[in-house]
C-alpha cells in the first residue's frame, strides 16, 4: 500500500518587521541560514544559520538580525548601517545542497506586504500562509459561516414545530 504525504510549498518572500528589518517568510520550515547582504556594495549586513549537528528542520520565517530558533547561531552581528537600497539574501534551506539567492529593494518592502520572489507578486501579509501557501480551507469562511447560520436555524425552527406540536397535542386531549 503507498502512502502519499505533502509537504508545505517552499514559496518564499519577504516584508518589514515595525522595526524596518526585513522578514524572510516561506510556506514550510524550510530556512536553515541566512546571509543578508547589501546588493550594490556586497557588504554583509547580517547572518545565522542552524549548525550542522541541529535537527533537520528548518523555520518559516526569519528577521534581519533576531536568532528565528534557539538552535540558530549568528555567524555575523547586525550592522544595518548604511541601510541597503537593495537587499541580497543568501538562504539555505533544507532538503537542499546550493543555497538559493534572492533579492528586493528595500523601498519596495512594506509591513503589510509580502513580496513573493518568484512571481515579483505582493500579497497582504495576513494572507501569505493562508492564500499563497495554501493553509485557508477549500470552503470561504463566509460560505462556512452561512451554512452554520442556515443550519443552526433550521435547528431552531425544527425544535419550535416540535414544541408546538405537543404543546397542541396536550391541549387537544381530554
Amino acid at each position: 500500500m503507498l502512502l502519499a504525504s505533502c509537504s508545505p510549498d517552499d514559496v518564499s518572500g519577504v516584508k518589514l518587521s515595525e522595526n524596518g528589518a526585513p522578514v524572510l517568510e516561506n510556506c514550510g520550515a524550510y530556512f536553515r541560514g541566512v546571509e543578508a547582504y547589501d546588493a550594490e556594495t556586497g557588504r554583509l549586513i547580517w547572518s545565522a544559520s542552524k549548525p550542522q549537528s541541529s535537527s533537520d528542520y528548518g523555520v518559516g520565517q526569519v528577521e534581519v538580525g533576531v536568532l528565528p530558533d534557539a538552535d540558530w547561531v549568528e555567524t555575523s552581528p547586525l550592522n544595518l548601517e548604511p541601510l541597503p537600497a537593495v537587499w541580497r539574501f543568501v538562504v539555505s534551506r533544507r532538503n537542499f545542497n546550493d543555497p538559493e539567492t534572492l533579492a528586493a529593494t528595500h523601498a519596495g518592502l512594506s509591513t503589510d506586504q509580502v513580496f513573493i520572489f518568484e512571481s515579483g507578486k505582493r500579497v497582504p501579509a495576513d494572507e501569505f500562509l493562508g492564500q499563497t501557501c495554501g493553509y485557508d480551507p477549500p470552503i470561504p469562511p463566509a460560505v462556512t459561516g452561512a451554512v452554520a447560520g442556515v443550519l443552526a436555524g433550521a435547528v431552531i425552527l425544527a425544535a419550535g414545530v416540535v414544541g408546538a406540536r405537543r404543546a397542541r397535542r396536550r391541549h387537544l386531549r381530554p
